[in-house]
């Protein structure tokens, strides 16, 4: 189990790398080398914690969270370890949804009709949940795929969500993780072959794809 941790520690730290979207090198530098004086859990966490300056929308944190989030992430990790914890929980749930949109490019899923992920083999078991290990709501049209979730309030009731989705699938892709005035959280993924290939990693605020 420790070696699985560390081994999601150093593959995000590479997507990290990857990405770029505006980090600063300093900090990126810092946090290479500190991570390795973190309990694994936290490392784990601060990781994650600094993919979500590339994947998470601004709509998913309070306002005061918003404020803090301007601090370099060992700082915010430092001051409050439960909040940057909360933020990497969010970033899985944009992972795992971004995970389930490359199996669904791939092996495809019928347009137009609502589903929760526990209803899609096509998908791998440990793809299918969010960052709480609840199931998302996914719908598709021909070109994007919704993926929903509670953000931590449990599985959801997707037939009551359908219009909804359609609404949300209908606009253009944008791949970064928000929350929809329902509180819902979302993203939008295009069903694409170079989603299928890995190539969509989010976004750069307007819904435009950034490298991955």
């Amino acid at each position: 189990m420790r070696k699985r941790k560390w081994l999601v520690v150093f593959g995000v730290l590479f997507a990290l790398v990857l990405l770029g979207a505006g980090f600063i090198e300093w900090q990126l530098a810092q946090l290479g080398m500190a991570i390795r004086t973190l309990p694994v859990g936290g490392a784990q966490n601060v990781a994650l914690s600094a993919l979500g300056d590339v994947v998470l929308d601004p709509s998913v944190f309070g306002e005061s969270e918003r404020a803090e989030n301007v601090a370099p992430i060992l700082e915010q990790y430092n001051k409050n370890p439960a909040r940057v914890k909360n933020r990497a929980i969010l970033t899985m749930t944009w992972f795992h949804a971004s995970l389930m949109a490359k199996d669904l490019a791939r092996t495809g899923i019928p347009s137009g009709r609502m589903f929760s992920s526990t209803e899609l083999p096509q998908v791998p078991l440990d793809h299918r949940n969010d960052g709480w290990n609840n199931p998302y709501c996914v719908l598709a049209d021909d070109t994007s795929v919704v993926m929903m979730s509670s953000g931590g309030n449990g599985a959801m009731n997707c037939a009551t969500l359908t219009q909804t989705a359609k609404v949300v699938v209908s606009q253009p892709p944008n791949p970064r993780l928000r929350r929809l005035s329902n509180g819902v959280l979302v993203t939008v993924q295009p069903l694409t072959p170079a989603n299928a290939n890995g190539t969509n990693a989010g976004t750069d605020g307007t819904g435009t794809i950034v490298s991955g």
